[in-house]
């Protein structure tokens, strides 16, 4: 689905639970049982009636017991503010459970009409996934891969009662929620930044290499303009010259700003669908121009004896851009041989017979590869084999114009008239 329709096609309820969904795509990635993915939030449930383990991110539902204040659905069978039980509009009928795809080991329960064609349908407010669902992390697809994560919010973190609470026992460095970082937000975005950061420095996974994942967040529509009173004293919003209204930073602004810091990603805004698609565009454009390598590592084999081979190793490297043209280079590193005691045997050394690769699979911002001088790192237009090209204005192509073709045993004269 293109994404301005994919816009269009979401439907604002209520509340927002920011933490909460920070929380479950945690454990999405790691791999870990599916919680609040199992059911849409808000309401009764077919087995019990009432919500299991009062997991309810959207309207706090307290062993069932209606929130007068949050205008939810009441599993007694009793209307609340003329909302029938069931009512599309209780919130219930806009909200989603996990894919199935995502998960294996639970049972999607669909009552009614509920279908995947159609989940908007009233029938689908109680739809839930019993049994023990578990998530398939998608580490396990290809293992060290750079792995991203946007998160799109319209509106400011709401309710936060209990992921501060699972947070602080998913992140080891955290004794209590207590021990959260301070957000623009208060105790409605607790642990969040705490979260993303967990994500985006330790290992997820107990996977070869480290995997991690970074963050980006888009703010739609989650400015905040200026007020001004008009003669009856109702506030308007300021406007330019232009007739633009006049915006300033919200504090939910800067909680997408902290929560992208935390995430090593960055925070983009968007008013209307195609700002929108336009931010999307934007955030992969930069995903893609982190340092890849698209061809594996090449070694150097001796032609004359095969028990027996040099000890260099060359990793060719290419910068992704949305132009045709992509920088690229070919670094050159050693391979520790066990000849000296600086290295471990099969390691991947610099010049200085220095580890090249980190912790993350990837070559290491200090390391010095073999044709430089300095440190390069994995930034593909410092040193390598770049710096030793000749320079393209220098570079010629010649043509041979002669009928018979050239003695092989005689030097090329480039200077003769049969090379142009």
């Amino acid at each position: 689905m293109p994404l301005k329709s994919f816009n269009n096609y979401l439907i604002y309820t209520r509340s927002t639970p920011t933490v909460e969904t920070l929380y479950e795509a945690a454990l999405y990635w790691r791999g870990e049982n599916v919680y609040y993915g199992t059911h849409r939030g808000q309401g009764g449930f077919p087995d019990t009636g009432i919500n299991p383990n009062d997991l309810d991110p959207f309207a706090f539902n307290d062993n069932g017991q209606l929130d007068p204040d949050k205008n939810n659905f009441d599993p007694s069978g009793v209307a609340h503010d003329n909302i029938p039980v069931g009512d599309p509009d209780a919130g219930m009928r806009f909200g989603r459970v996990s894919h199935p795809d995502s998960y294996t080991g639970g049972t999607l329960e669909q009552n009614g009409d509920c279908s995947r064609a159609d989940l908007d349908h009233p029938d689908c407010f109680d739809e839930v996934i019993n049994d023990s669902p578990v998530y398939v992390s998608p580490f396990a697809l290809a293992e060290c891969q750079s792995n991203y994560m946007i998160f799109l919010s319209d509106g400011a973190p709401t309710a936060n009662r209990e992921a501060p609470g699972l947070i602080a026992d998913l992140v080891p460095d955290l004794g209590s929620s207590a021990e959260c970082v301070v957000n623009s937000k208060g105790n409605v975005g607790k642990c969040a930044i705490d979260l993303l950061d967990f994500l985006n420095t330790e290992d997820q996974s107990d996977l070869d290499g480290r995997q991690t994942v970074t963050t980006y967040t888009v703010g739609f529509n989650t400015w905040q303009g200026e007020f001004e009173m008009t003669s009856d004293t109702s506030p308007v919003v300021k406007l330019d010259e232009n007739g633009f209204p006049i915006k300033k930073l919200s504090s939910t602004e800067l909680f997408m700003q902290e929560l992208a810091a935390a995430g090593g990603g960055s925070y983009q805004t968007a008013d209307t669908a195609a700002q929108l698609s336009e931010v999307f565009k934007a955030i992969i454009q930069d995903i893609f121009t982190d340092v890849s390598s698209f061809a594996a590592p090449s070694l150097t084999v001796n032609a004359f004896n095969k028990l027996f081979h040099r000890n260099e190793v060359y990793f060719s490297l290419f910068e992704p851009s949305k132009n045709i043209g992509w920088d690229g280079n070919i670094k050159k590193y050693r391979i520790c041989d066990g000849s000296t005691e600086n290295c471990t045997l099969g390691e991947v050394t610099d010049i200085d017979d220095l580890p090249a690769i980190n912790s993350d699979g990837v070559i290491d911002s200090g390391a010095t590869s073999l044709w430089t001088g300095a440190p390069d790192g994995p930034t593909i237009k410092l040193g390598g084999a770049g710096p030793h090209t000749p320079d393209p204005a220098l570079r010629k192509i010649y043509a041979y114009h002669n009928a018979a073709a050239p003695d092989p045993l005689v030097p090329v004269d480039l200077g003769e008239a049969t090379y142009e």
